[in-house]
């Protein structure tokens, strides 16, 4: 790896940690294989993206509803934006 890859690679990981929360997903291997894993494949989504957007559908918001509570959010939460830190 270059030293400017190096240098992206180190920067991307740094706004990561800080715009970024994971969430374990456990599942049964089986369950991964004969379930999930094909509903992704014909959804033509990312895994992550599928997986998100049966959470919204789960909770019942709307793309426009989300932003807005992101928003809510980010107001009374100034110093947790990373796009405001790293800009």
């Amino acid at each position: 790896m270059g030293r400017d890859m190096q240098k992206v690679y180190q920067r991307t990981t740094r706004w990561k940690k800080k715009a970024l929360k994971r969430i374990p997903l456990e599942v049964r291997k089986e369950y991964f294989a004969a379930i999930l894993e094909p509903a992704v494949a014909e959804s033509g989504e990312s895994m992550n993206g599928y997986i998100k957007k049966a959470l919204e559908m789960r909770m019942g918001l709307s793309e426009a509803e989300i932003e807005e509570k992101i928003a809510e959010y980010l107001k009374e939460h100034p110093v947790n934006n990373p796009e405001q830190e790293e800009s």
